[in-house]
C-alpha cells in the first residue's frame, strides 16, 4: 500500500506562571498522587525519567529563596544607611524580609514549561490509520524528542532550569520543566538585589520569540513552528476582518474536569435519547397493536355482516321458495274443487312436478305426498269455511233487507192513508221512482257480495199495494188481505 507524504506536526510550547506556594501541587502531579494523576497509565509510569535537576529540587529552591530574602533585606538596609536614611532603614528592618519578586506578579514569578508533539508523530506520522503502531519507532522518536528538548532548555535557560522530566504515561510523551529566572539589580536605595523576574529573559518576555526559536530548533526532527498568532492578527487587521481569538491554555486538571462534564453531559444526552427512542418504540408498538386490534375488529364485523347477509339472503330465498310452493299448491287446489275426493299421492306428485320450489321445500320424498295432501285438505277446508261464512252473512243481509222493506211498506201505507187523494197520487208516483232506485242499489250490493251473478238482469221489487180507504189511525198488519 502506497504511503502518503508525512504530515508536518508543530512542536507545542507552553509557559505557565507558577508561584512558590504551588510547588507542592506540582510535586503531587510529579509523583502521580492526587486527582490530577487519575488519567495516567500506571503500567507506563515507570518509563518516566528525570532529565535535569535532582529528584528533591523543591527543598533547595525554597531554601535559596529564603536566603535571598535575607540577603536582599541586608543589602537594602545598608544602602539606606549609606544614604543616611536611618528612619527608613529602621522601618525596613521592622518590616522584615520580602519576596524576591514583584508583588503584582500574576500567577507567580517562575515559569512551568511544557514541550510536546501530537501523539501521531511519535507513533509514525506517515503510518496509515489501520496499521499497528511500531513500538520501536515510537521509543526512538520519544528519546530523540527528549534529548532535543533537554538541549534546548539547557542552551536557552542554563542554570535557571531547576528541574525537567519526560512523562510517558499519558497520551503523548511530553516534557515538564520549571524555570526560575534569577537576575541581579543594583540601585542606590536598595543596593544589590537578586530577583526572580520573568521579563529579564527574552524568550520569557516574548511568547512569539520563544515559539519562533523552539520551532526552528526542532526542525532537525521534522517538526515545525505552531501557528503564529501575532502574524494572524496582523493579517486579519490588514484585511479588515475580525482578529482571531487569543490562544488560551487550559490546565490539564481543568481540561480533565471539562472533559468529565462533557462526557457526563454526553452520557445524559445518550440516556435521554435512548429513553426517547424507547418511549417512541413503545408508542409505535402500541399504535401497531391498536391498529391490529382495529383491523381484527373490522374483520370480525365484516365477517359477521357477511354471515348475517348470507343468512338473510338464505331466509329470503327460503321464504320466496315457500311462497312459490304455496302459490303452486293453491293454484292446483283452487283448480280442483273436488280435491277432497282425489287420492293424495297422484295429486301431490302433480304438484311436485309442477314446481321445483316444492321439491326444494319438501326434501323428504317419503313423507312428501302425505304432508302435501294434509296441507291441501286444510287449505280446502279453510276455503269452504270461508265460502259458508260468506253465504251466511249474505243470507242475514237478505233477511234484514226484507224486513226493512216490509217495514218501509207499512210505513208508506200508513202515511198514504192519512193524505188527501190528489196528494196521495203524486206521492205514489215519487215513491215508485225511489223504489226503483233502491231496488237497483240492492241488486248492485248482491252482485258485489257474490249472491247474484252480474249477468242476471235486475228486476224491480213489486210495490206493496196501498189500501184505498184504511181506517183512520190504524195500520195494516202483515198478512191482512182486507181492502
Amino acid at each position: 500500500m502506497a504511503r502518503s507524504a508525512p504530515a508536518r506536526y508543530p512542536v507545542v510550547l507552553r509557559f505557565a506562571a507558577i508561584s512558590a506556594a504551588k510547588l507542592s501541587r506540582y510535586r503531587l502531579h510529579e509523583e502521580r498522587l492526587g486527582r490530577g494523576s487519575l488519567h495516567c497509565d500506571p503500567t507506563r509510569t515507570h518509563l518516566n525519567r528525570r532529565l535535569i535537576g535532582p529528584a528533591d529540587w523543591i527543598g533547595p529552591l525554597l531554601t535559596e529563596i529564603d536566603v535571598v530574602r535575607g540577603e536582599n533585606l541586608v543589602a537594602e538596609i545598608e544602602a539606606l544607611k549609606a544614604q543616611k536614611r536611618k528612619s527608613a532603614a529602621q522601618r525596613r528592618y521592622r518590616e522584615g524580609p520580602a519576596d524576591p519578586w514583584r508583588a503584582d506578579c500574576e500567577g507567580g514569578p517562575m515559569r512551568e514549561v511544557i514541550l510536546t508533539v501530537n501523539h501521531r508523530w511519535f507513533e509514525g506520522s506517515d503510518r496509515p490509520d489501520d496499521e499497528k503502531v511500531d513500538l520501536t519507532v515510537k521509543a526512538q522518536r520519544e528519546a530523540a524528542f527528549a534529548a532535543r528538548a533537554t538541549d534546548w532548555l539547557t542552551r536557552r535557560f542554563g542554570a535557571c532550569v531547576v528541574t525537567a522530566r519526560v512523562d510517558h504515561d499519558e497520551t503523548a510523551a511530553h516534557i515538564h520543566a520549571v524555570i526560575v529566572p534569577w537576575t541581579e539589580k543594583t540601585t542606590g536605595t536598595r543596593g544589590r538585589q537578586r530577583l526572580i523576574q520573568p521579563t529579564s529573559h527574552p524568550l520569557l518576555a516574548s511568547y512569539e520569540k520563544a515559539q519562533d526559536d523552539v520551532g526552528k530548533f526542532f526542525e532537525a526532527l521534522g517538526l515545525t513552528r505552531g501557528e503564529p498568532w501575532i502574524k494572524a492578527v496582523a493579517e486579519a487587521e490588514a484585511r479588515g476582518a475580525d482578529a482571531p481569538n487569543t490562544p488560551q491554555h487550559v490546565p490539564p486538571h481543568v481540561w480533565r474536569r471539562q472533559e468529565e462534564l462533557r462526557q457526563k453531559k454526553k452520557a445524559a444526552e445518550l440516556v435521554e435519547r435512548e429513553k426517547a427512542a424507547a418511549e417512541k418504540e413503545v408508542a409505535l408498538r402500541q399504535a401497531l397493536s391498536e391498529q391490529r386490534e382495529r383491523a381484527q375488529r373490522q374483520q370480525l364485523i365484516d365477517e359477521t355482516w357477511r354471515k348475517a347477509k348470507a343468512k338473510r339472503e338464505a331466509e329470503v330465498a327460503a321464504r320466496e321458495r315457500q311462497v312459490r310452493a304455496a302459490e303452486t299448491v293453491i293454484e292446483v287446489v283452487l283448480g280442483r274443487p273436488d280435491v277432497a275426493s282425489l287420492e293424495a299421492k297422484p295429486l301431490a306428485q302433480a304438484i311436485v312436478e309442477r314446481s321445483p320450489d316444492v321439491r326444494q321445500e319438501f326434501k323428504d320424498q317419503q313423507a312428501l305426498p302425505i304432508r302435501l295432501y294434509q296441507r291441501m285438505l286444510a287449505l280446502a277446508q279453510r276455503l269452504r269455511a270461508d265460502a259458508t261464512a260468506r253465504a251466511e252473512r249474505a243470507q242475514k243481509i237478505e233477511t234484514a233487507a226484507s224486513r226493512v222493506l216490509t217495514e218501509v211498506a207499512r210505513l208508506k201505507e200508513a202515511l198514504f192513508a192519512q193524505l188527501p187523494p190528489p196528494l196521495r197520487e203524486k206521492l205514489k208516483t215519487a215513491v215508485a221512482t225511489e223504489h226503483r232506485a233502491v231496488t237497483s242499489a240492492e241488486t248492485d250490493l248482491q252482485v258485489a257480495l257474490g249472491l247474484k251473478p252480474a249477468s242476471e238482469p235486475a228486476t224491480d221489487r213489486p210495490e206493496a199495494p196501498l189500501a184505498k180507504n184504511p181506517a183512520p189511525g190504524r195500520f195494516r198488519k202483515p198478512g191482512d188481505d182486507r181492502t
